[in-house]
């Protein structure tokens, strides 16, 4: 079907592109020993892992797990959690870390990565410091200088002691205890964060030495309403949900994403995969 339809669209730079049926593959029994291996006390049994093998998710996500692909695409036919279980149970993250979904917006003057949109429904502040320094890397890499960040809430600055509010202050704290090299800054409302005149009237203290680069929500319904409504009602382009910290370059592509946001996420996955290599 594939070949068919590289065929039809005169794509014959695509002829010598190998296509791979999971159980027709060498690799298949060794994914599935392998795989059944690794998650057998968690309830997967050699027929469990045979099954799983047999969907492109696993088998795509145990390829870069064997080093037999550089990176990894999934979706957007699909549902995001029937793509992000497969990567975390095949890959999962560096240090076993919480994982996160950024995206990318880049406006017309600016770009600005929010964390996390897709992975943790209501993280802690233990998980909200790994998300903040996950997405800093992140920028670090692709964006080649230090990044801004503030940590969003509807409170700024202990204007509101509410345990939400709270757990947005510590995690700052934390934040800046582990990693004293980030510039972070909050709890901080999110059209101050956004607009550094602003913060700078009201919050002279700030150590935000410039505009904010990230923003870390307090939550997944935030971020994710945030960044939905940012990319329809804007001219923003989005790029993401970008996984990190993940063992490997491996992404999901959103089902409402159009063809222009596929080749960028595309892209950004294979830069990311260089990133990785040239670092190892």
């Amino acid at each position: 079907a594939v070949t068919k339809r590289i065929n039809e669209l005169g794509l014959k730079q695509l002829s010598d592109v190998e296509v791979i049926e999971p159980q027709k593959s060498p690799h298949f029994k060794e994914f599935t020993r392998e795989f059944s291996q690794k998650r057998q006390r968690s309830g997967v049994s050699i027929y469990h892992a045979e099954d799983m093998m047999a969907l492109e998710t696993y088998f795509g996500a145990k390829m870069i797990d064997n080093k037999l692909a550089d990176a990894f695409i999934a979706g957007p036919t699909l549902s995001y959690p029937s793509c992000f279980v497969p990567l975390m149970h095949v890959l999962g993250t560096k240090h076993k870390q919480s994982a996160a979904g950024i995206f990318i917006m880049v406006f017309k003057n600016r770009v600005l990565f929010l964390a996390d949109c897709t992975a943790q429904v209501d993280p802690t502040e233990e998980q909200l410091a790994e998300i903040a320094y996950s997405t800093a890397s992140l920028y670090r890499d692709l964006m080649r200088r230090e990044p801004n960040i503030a940590f969003l809430s509807f409170s700024s600055f202990g204007s509101n002691n509410h345990p939400k509010a709270r757990k947005v202050k510590n995690a700052v704290k934390l934040t800046k205890d582990r990693h004293a090299d980030l510039k972070v800054e909050g709890e901080i409302q999110a059209d101050v964060a956004v607009n550094k005149q602003v913060l700078d009237k009201l919050f002279d203290f700030s150590s935000l030495e410039g505009p904010t680069d990230i923003l870390i929500f307090p939550d997944l319904n935030s971020a994710n309403i945030s960044y939905k409504l940012i990319q329809q009602l804007s001219e923003a382009d989005a790029i993401g949900p970008i996984l990190v910290p993940m063992n490997g370059s491996a992404n999901i592509i959103q089902r409402t994403a159009t063809v222009n946001e596929i080749v960028n996420m595309t892209t950004l996955t294979a830069l990311l995969a260089m990133e990785e290599k040239n670092r190892n």
